[in-house]
């Protein structure tokens, strides 16, 4: 009896479905966007770009450590091909990286980057810490030298979550 009841009320709601022809709308959903869908949108959009020639410079300061830091010679290799790329005008994910941090050092502001390996990046991309191979202790972080006004960049590496289990 439940069954045929469940049945029979299923049968009238797909039968008076089918005459059901507009979809109402409420008025409150289009008030609030008029306007907002036009050529420019709904917000200014600020200039947020940065020069070539400091694109360049960023780059260059961010993969060129001082000589007398005994530099890793796989380190070495990396940092020649980055600077090879910004004379071609070419860029990876690990030089945009460097170069948009860089930028917002160079403008004054604090960069705080935490997370697990981030000094070198999971996949070693980064090297934003380098670290003497011949002086114990002895690091370098290029990012905090670009300029003596420039924002501070402190990396945090934090506890790898294999070691949390």
């Amino acid at each position: 009896a439940e069954v045929t009841k469940y049945e029979k009320f299923i049968d009238t709601a797909w039968t008076n479905s089918k005459n059901s022809a507009v979809v109402k709308i409420k008025s409150w959903i289009d008030a609030p966007w008029k306007g907002f869908f036009n050529k420019h949108g709904p917000f200014p959009y600020p200039k947020t770009g940065i020069s070539e020639d400091k694109v360049k410079n960023i780059g260059i300061k961010a993969y060129e450590p001082p000589k007398d830091l005994n530099l890793h010679r796989g380190l070495k290799r990396i940092f020649d091909n980055r600077i090879k790329m910004l004379e071609e005008r070419q860029i990876d994910w690990a030089l945009a990286e460097s170069i948009a941090i860089g930028s917002i050092l160079d403008s004054g502001h604090h960069v705080r980057l935490s997370g697990q390996d981030v000094e070198r990046g999971t996949f070693s991309h980064r090297h934003h810490v380098l670290h003497d191979q011949e002086k114990d202790l002895v690091t370098y972080i290029p990012l905090n030298n670009l300029h003596q006004t420039q924002g501070n960049y402190t990396i945090c590496n934090r506890s790898l979550t294999e070691f949390a289990v």
